[in-house]
């Protein structure tokens, strides 16, 4: 075959769509064709190797060929074509590179399909780091022990060849990247972080960062969002509204409806809050400045939507484990009979008790199928609102108008404009995850109690929001369903317990791989730490596990000897690693069911012993039946339990003494007794009173 340039204009990339139609690429192909087969020019190489193939499968049936996504396949046979012409960095590749370029093509695309990214230029760094954790987890069945790292370096270069052809894609009439994809970093580096098994690439947020973010975000969208909605339909109705006519006009021109505008939000007042003095917003100041004309006010309000929104996916990244994408990827509507947010559905617990919310995200992630998530459960009669389903009624009605003026579905959506608010449906969008990013780092400066935090380089950085990712908050939530820190503000630590419950009643957990490994790092990071401060502590444990765990210490302090607190800990992850051990934790204390699996009660209970099963009963799992199991272990952690379980044992008996029914509640007293017990090994002994002796 005769070379590229002898069939064709290597500038072809830079010609209007119309033009474009009818070029040839090589003798045998068009533009247009599903198909470039190139010039092979390269003896003995299958013709195969310089073939692009456009028809590339996406989830739900579709193909890159349809024409919902005409604009990304124009830009990538721009990007393509640019590669082979007009390369910005080094040579231009070889027409038998194609065969690998499309594949890493159709690996990047099918990806942006399933998180609903639509353009390169929606590629920005943090759409990187999502991609990044998409390879890692998907990647050779999951497993990141048979990664190797030549397998990933390609899956991650295609992001780096684009950026990097941004000026080619410009000249084209292409929006390119906005900004390096992964922090700039070289792609094999990310690529070996990855193969070599270092799986906390990605590390949840410190407790110390997290805690005081979650109490903020949840503060906003009680009565705060309230607030601003409130104001919002205040400062719109005013502008619809505009003011009295005259012999000018009758009263609609832009100045009169913006005074009109002004002097309803002036006299807005915001809401004192529950425990608090004074509003938890100052006055909007609407007095025009010089040169700002009504942007000065405007911009509060905006800001205020904006911040609330924030808020908003904080709540739900943090309590249900979303990523950004699976956020964005939300619909609008409300379910007519619960008038809730139609991507919510209640459906009854298996032991109907309870009433669990489930979501669903345009974002699927299983098999091109979408995917829901248990975002909250409550009592069957109950109609509080777990905090993520609050989140999602104030996300309905706080972008309502403008979905409305935009003729959009997305229950976020953007403001295209870079100051002000939307007057026409061009001025409002579909949501991007940049905007979030930043938006969340904005958050952290302004909104964020950071009075509590221990000084630190590391804990500094998060001030200001320089070293948050937004990834981090999927990590971080699957530690809080396995662990509930005794620190969470209680309406939140009541979230995550009635969340783990109902995941492990409905068996959800099992449905969603990533929630798996993310799952999984959860747990055997806690149980590192477990380990660690066992062997380095002095603590005392109660459980017919206390003895295995004492006998561990000593085998680990005989062995500590001339070594840093740092290389203690690096020996006890390689041993959690290498023998693939997790401890199972709840409020009453933990499982190691996986060093004795055919010992584990709950499964004597419900006659499914077996030596391979190291996954406890959860339908037979409960504290009565864990505490006299060969598998189970109780630390201080799990004081606060024992120590509510005895007082209220202990009250029922005192009762039942004083109306002369003491001798009926003989299983109260084998609780309480029980309880002040274990406290008691715990080294809480509980006196008469109910209190600490």
């Amino acid at each position: 075959m005769t070379s590229l340039n002898s069939f064709t204009n290597p500038q072809i990339h830079l010609l209007s769509a119309d033009d474009l139609t009818a070029q040839r690429v090589s003798p045998i192909s068009l533009w247009s064709d599903a198909q470039w087969r190139l010039d092979n020019p390269t003896p003995g190489q299958s013709d195969h190797r310089a073939t692009v193939n456009w028809n590339i499968k996406l989830p739900h049936g579709q193909s890159l060929l349809d024409p919902e996504w005409a604009e990304l396949l124009d830009s990538l046979r721009r990007f393509v074509w640019s590669l082979l012409t007009d390369p910005r960095e080094g040579k231009s590749l070889k027409t038998t590179s194609m065969a690998t370029i499309s594949r890493m093509l159709a690996y990047l695309v099918n990806w942006m399909a399933t998180q609903d990214f639509r353009a390169i230029h929606e590629l920005d760094n943090h759409a990187s780091w999502e991609y990044v954790e998409h390879v890692a987890i998907t990647g050779s069945d999951k497993q990141y022990s048979s990664l190797h790292e030549g397998w990933v370096w390609q899956r991650l270069h295609i992001l780096t060849l684009l950026y990097k052809q941004s000026g080619a894609l410009r000249e084209s009439g292409v929006s390119p990247m906005p900004e390096p994809p992964f922090d700039g970093r070289n792609p094999f580096d990310v690529a070996k972080r990855i193969t070599n098994r270092q799986r906390d690439f990605i590390p949840p947020l410190p407790d110390a960062v997290a805690l005081p973010i979650m109490t903020a975000a949840e503060r906003l969208i009680g009565v705060p969002a309230d607030d601003v909605i409130k104001l919002q339909e205040v400062y719109l109705a005013a502008y619809a509204q505009g003011g009295p006519g005259n012999h000018k006009g009758p009263g609609h021109s832009l100045p009169v409806r913006t005074d009109a505008a002004r002097r309803a939000v002036h006299s807005f007042q915001f809401s004192v809050l529950a425990g608090e003095s004074v509003p938890w917003h100052d006055v909007i100041d609407t007095q025009p400045r010089r040169g700002a004309g009504q942007v000065d006010f405007v911009a509060a309000i905006r800001s205020l939507i904006l911040d609330i929104r924030i808020a908003c996916i904080i709540v739900l990244q943090s309590h249900v484990g979303l990523r950004i994408s699976e956020v964005m990827g939300l619909k609008a509507g409300i379910d007519p009979d619960s008038g809730l947010p139609s991507c919510l559905q209640q459906r009854p617990s298996k032991t109907g008790l309870n009433t669990i919310f489930y979501l669903k995200s345009l974002a699927a992630k299983i098999h091109g199928r979408p995917v829901e998530w248990i975002v909250g459960a409550r009592p069957t009669d109950s109609q509080y609102l777990p905090p993520p389903v609050r989140a999602l009624v104030v996300l309905e009605r706080l972008f309502r108008p403008w979905r409305q003026l935009g003729e959009c579905q997305h229950l976020i959506v953007s403001f295209c404009a870079s100051r002000g608010l939307p007057k026409n449906q061009r001025s409002v969008g579909r949501p991007f995850s940049q905007n979030v990013n930043l938006g969340q780092k904005d958050f952290l400066r302004r909104y964020v109690d950071w009075q509590a935090l221990p000084p630190s380089p590391e804990l500094d950085a998060y001030r200001d929001g320089r070293s948050l990712r937004t990834h981090q908050w999927r990590k971080t939530f699957a530690l809080y369903v396995i662990q509930v820190d005794s620190r969470m503000l209680p309406h939140i630590s009541q979230h995550f317990k009635h969340l783990s419950l109902a995941m492990t009643e409905q068996g959800y957990i099992g449905r969603d791989p990533e929630i798996i490994e993310a799952m999984s790092d959860a747990r055997a990071r806690l149980t590192v730490r477990l380990l660690y401060e066992a062997a380095t502590g002095d603590a005392t444990y109660a459980g017919n596990m206390a003895p295995w765990l004492e006998a561990h210490r000593k085998s680990v302090r005989a062995s500590m000897q001339d070594k840093t607190p740092e290389r203690i800990l690096s020996n006890l992850e390689h041993e959690v690693v290498e023998h693939d051990f997790r401890i199972w934790f709840a409020d009453h204390g933990k499982c190691l069911i996986e060093l004795k699996p055919e010992s584990a009660r709950c499964h004597q209970i419900a006659g499914t012993t077996h030596w391979e099963d190291s996954n406890p009963n959860f339908q037979y799992r409960e504290p009565s039946v864990c505490v006299g199991c060969e598998c189970f272990l109780i630390d201080r952690e799990s004081a606060g339990f024992w120590r509510k379980r005895y007082l209220d044992n202990q009250l029922a008996v005192e009762n039942a003494e004083r109306i002369g029914r003491g001798d009926e509640f003989y299983v109260a007293r084998q609780r309480a007794r029980q309880a002040a017990a274990i406290l008691h090994v715990l080294g809480e002994d509980i006196g008469e009173n109910g209190h600490d002796a």
